[in-house]
Order: C-alpha cells, then structure tokens, then sequence
C-alpha cells in the first residue's frame, strides 16, 4: 500500500525505537521512514523514487567534527558545580523594598540555571554531541528536497539553539516528550501521540501551501500570465481548508484527483516534481480522509 512518507533521523536506536513501536502502529496510514543518518534515509528514498512530506530530524547528534572523548568523571562534574551560584546566592543581600526586586531576584536565580546550560554545552561539545547534527541534516533536506516540510524534534535544545535553527529555514521545533527513565518517555509519548502528529501534519499542509504558492508565481512568471493558474488556484484553496464534512469526502477525492492529473502539465518546466507530485497526492488523500 502507497503511503505518504515521514522521515525521522536520530542517532539514538532508543528514539527509532519509539517510532517503530509507538507511532508506526498506532499510524499505519503513514509511512515512518527511520534511519540514523541522512545519507542512509536519502539511500532508501532513492531505491523506492520516494518524496517524503515530512523531514522529522532530531537536533543533538555526533557530527563526525571532533574525536569524541571519555565521559567525564563524576569529581569533574562536581568541581565545576561547586563554583557555581547556590541559593544563597540568590537570596544574599536580597532588598526586599526595591520595587526592582523581581527583576532582581530572577536574574540571580537564573545564573544557577545559565551555569549548568553551559555546562552541558561543553560537555555535549567534549563527546561530538551537539546541534552540527540536525543542522546538517536539516540543511540536506532543504537541499534535495526543498518542497518537504522539515522539523526538528529534539529533547536537548537550548535558546541559542533556537535561533540557529530558524535561520536554517526550520517549519518548527518540537519537544520530544520528557521522562526520568526510558518506561517514563515511552508513557508520555504515547500520552502526547496524537498532538504531536496532528501538529505534524497541520505543519505539511501549510508547507505544501507555501509551495504552490511559489509555484504558481514561477508559472506565471515563466508563462507570462497575469493571474493564478486554475489547478494551481484550486489546489491551494483546498489545502487551506482544514477539515472535511465525511460526507463530503468521496468528493472531495474526486476533485483532488482531478486537480493533480492536471499539475503535471501546468508546472513542467518549473521543476522536476513527478515524484513530489506522488507524495503529495497520498498526504492529501490520507489528511482529507481522517
């Protein structure tokens, strides 16, 4: 069965885990296509003339940059922290009838925490653990497919990483469900299963309409029309459309059909999109079917 396709790349088997045995079942109308480097999920999607809907790409990973060093030890750890601020700190000297007070106190309170982020980037960096990963393969996505949605989905990242990401081009960052042990994240992912894909997909839709957008702004541009093509038009109104009425959905698949039938003929010339085409016709049968 043809299946839109959803790509996820983590280094961790313990993420890949998860998909395969808490998204994957309970979605088998999508296809999670799960690999721990880019090269490795570029490799598959090749073999099958495959273009996915969705790059889901973890942040923190091994880059390949730096010799990973030892984990270090535990007395290392604890001498960096003992110079770190303590709540004493925080509430030393505290003036109570500044009326700057809560400026004051959060400042102070937040060195605590701006200790142990920095720690945590050096030792990520120390072991070849840091955002050059999904960087990486976000900026590979975005090369060889630029008409995919891309998100990162990572547990790690921190505000400077934010901002890196976005300057990448991202369609959005996602928290990978938390936990204190492995039986903890399993239980709240599947807690947060159906948000995260429902978020995912609305994340696609808008994707695709951005894409035809543009395209449609390369037909006229490359036909010398003055107005959006019909197809094209037709296309972008129905991915704005949310939601489907159920009795509305036969039809609605009818219109689809016949509006991708014609793309392909509209757009040559823009791009090589057949494949493009292919996944988009199987996201939008699948999204305006549930």
């Amino acid at each position: 069965m043809e299946r839109p396709i959803y790509c996820f790349i983590d280094d961790s088997s313990f993420e890949i885990g998860l998909f395969h045995e808490i998204f994957q079942p309970s979605f088998p109308e999508i296809e999670f296509l799960c690999t721990s480097t880019f090269d490795e999920c570029k490799k598959l999607l090749d073999a099958r003339n495959l273009y996915p809907s969705l790059f889901i790409l973890d942040l923190y990973g091994r880059s390949g940059n730096r010799v990973s060093s030892t984990i270090p030890s535990k007395t290392e750890i604890q001498t960096k922290v003992n110079s770190f601020n303590t709540l004493e700190d925080v509430y030393h000297n505290l003036d109570y009838n500044d009326p700057n007070i809560t400026n004051e106190y959060l400042k102070r309170l937040f060195s605590i925490l701006d200790s142990w982020r920095n720690l945590f980037a050096d030792v990520c960096y120390s072991l070849d653990q840091g955002r050059e990963y999904g960087i990486s393969n976000l900026q590979s996505a975005r090369e060889y497919y630029p008409l995919s949605a891309a998100v990162i989905y990572t547990r790690k990242a921190m505000l400077t990483d934010a901002a890196e990401i976005f300057n990448q081009d991202c369609d959005g960052i996602f928290i990978k469900p938390m936990g204190s042990n492995d039986d903890e994240i399993k239980n709240e992912t599947k807690a947060q299963l159906n948000t995260l894909i429902s978020s995912w997909n609305e994340i696609v839709r808008n994707k695709y309409v951005k894409v035809f957008e543009n395209i449609s702004k390369e037909v006229i541009i490359n036909t010398g029309n003055s107005g959006l093509n019909p197809s094209i038009s037709s296309l972008v109104n129905l991915l704005k459309t949310v939601g489907v009425e159920e009795e509305k959905e036969i039809n609605l698949k009818t219109r689809l059909k016949d509006i991708l039938e014609t793309l392909p003929s509209v757009i040559h010339g823009v791009s090589n999109t057949s494949e493009f085409l292919t996944g988009l016709k199987l996201w939008s049968l699948y999204y305006y079917k549930n």
